[in-house]
């Protein structure tokens, strides 16, 4: 028996609770032991001081205030109690406090259009209205005159215009309102100098007309009008239509739709990293090598790139590509020379080395076992080493 041995023993010695072969045993080593025994000595002369003391009575009111200390209500039992209780007071007040908010919610939202305008849907906006040119209107005071009999009155339109059923409400509003002078039949005696007038301003218009529809110009960007008009009778013969050429509206270009790209979505740092781990777990190798190459490419500075080192050269191996493991291994030694993971990666490093014929792994393994002796992997490299180091 040892000294630290005998001097636990003192209590169960000075208790007498001892007996048997321990009893005989601390007996012989008291007997041989000088500082055992007067360590014993001074143990009983301790115990019997503390004997000698007898017992205190404890101060009057000591177990109440222990037991209020105890029950003493904890800061938020004091918050939850101060903010309800009583209920009959404080749920009320509560309640009335909630309904004025409200109240006030709605005040603002009444008295701000800006809220309100947010609220509600917006509606959808209309298509774009393509409308088409509308005819060139005739000289003002142009009046164009009937000759379907003797004696009849002229016509109270003037040269372009269209009856009002025919035209269209947008368009009706844009047409100018007939002169005073144009309502009305005019006096017999003038009627020979009305046609005169007519039919000459009719030449000049037809001329105008004739200049600005050059031959050149392409059919396509010219559309008739869809009405014609009366042109005024030349020596009593009938009358002929007069039609106008409006060139038509232009198209808008047409706007070639923008071919959609497909991004690929990446994975974030944790789904990589998880994934590949239950690739591991699965057996499922070349996945987790994938999942762990992309990870470490992508995510460089995370905290995790040892272990995904250490993982993929535990990968390799299992697929017994003993020298891309080697190489995943010395990574994590040079790149991360604090991590605790060091350790094991020298051993498996050392393991790998074994598994191609490298004797180098035999002295890998005593350096793990010298270096890091307090390590699991010391007691594994020591095993080895007397298996396979011979």
């Amino acid at each position: 028996m040892t000294c630290d041995e005998a001097r636990e023993a003192f209590s169960d010695l000075y208790d007498e609770t001892l007996s048997g072969p321990p009893l005989v045993t601390i007996t012989q080593h008291l007997a041989s032991c000088t500082a055992c025994r007067a360590e014993w000595a001074a143990f009983q002369k301790a115990m019997r001081a503390v004997s000698g003391l007898g017992g205190a009575e404890p101060s009057p009111g000591f177990a109440a205030r222990v037991r209020q200390g105890i029950e003493a209500p904890t800061r938020w039992q004091r918050a939850v109690h101060w903010l309800f209780f009583p209920l009959r007071v404080k749920v009320p007040i509560q309640a009335l406090a909630l309904v004025l908010v409200a109240f006030a919610g709605l005040l603002i939202y009444q008295r701000s259009p800006e809220l309100r305008r947010a609220a509600e849907p917006q509606p959808a906006a209309p298509p774009p209205v393509t409308r088409e040119a509308p005819a060139p209107a005739a000289p003002p005071g142009l009046k164009t005159p009937d000759i379907s009999g003797a004696g009849s009155e002229p016509s109270q339109r003037t040269e372009g215009t269209r009856p009002l059923a025919e035209t269209p409400k947008a368009e009706r509003a844009e047409l100018p309102a007939a002169p005073a002078d144009a309502i009305g039949s005019p006096p017999q005696a003038g009627l020979e100098a009305e046609k005169d007038r007519a039919t000459s301003a009719l030449r000049d218009e037809a001329k105008e007309l004739g200049k600005t529809t050059a031959p050149s110009e392409s059919p396509k960007t010219a559309k008739p009008s869809r009405d014609a008009r009366p042109r005024a009778p030349e020596s009593g013969t009938a009358g002929r239509s007069l039609q106008q050429s409006a060139p038509a509206p232009a198209q808008p270009p047409t706007r070639a739709k923008e071919g959609s790209v497909s991004s690929i979505p990446t994975k974030s740092a944790d789904e990589l990293y998880a994934a590949a781990r239950t690739d591991m777990d699965s057996q499922r190798y070349d996945l987790a090598i994938e999942g762990l190459r992309a990870f470490i490419t992508q995510n460089p500075r995370d905290a995790r790139i040892a272990d995904a080192h250490l993982r993929l050269g535990d990968a390799y191996v299992a697929q017994r590509r003993y020298t891309e493991a080697i190489s995943e291994y010395e990574a994590l030694v040079r790149e991360f020379p604090d991590s605790p993971l060091i350790p094991t990666a020298l051993y498996r490093e050392a393991q790998a080395r074994l598994a191609l014929g490298d004797r180098a792994g035999c002295r890998m393994l005593r350096d793990v076992a010298d270096r890091y002796a307090q390590t699991p992997e010391a007691a594994l490299a020591r095993e080895t080493l007397s298996t396979r180091c011979r």
